[in-house]
């Protein structure tokens, strides 16, 4: 995922979290409830 460009492709989180993953400082204070995440994880789950 190093390389640099515009065109869009699948990549894993893995992927994801081994490249200079940066979150901006104005996303780092958001806070998620508990239903929330548990509804991502339960999206995500079921999108398999």
């Amino acid at each position: 995922m190093s390389e640099k460009n515009n065109s869009l492709c699948i990549v894993s989180v893995k992927e994801i979290l081994g490249d200079n993953f940066i979150i901006p400082g104005y996303q780092r204070p958001y806070r998620w409830s508990t239903e929330s995440a548990l509804t991502l994880v339960t999206d995500t789950y079921s999108s398999f």
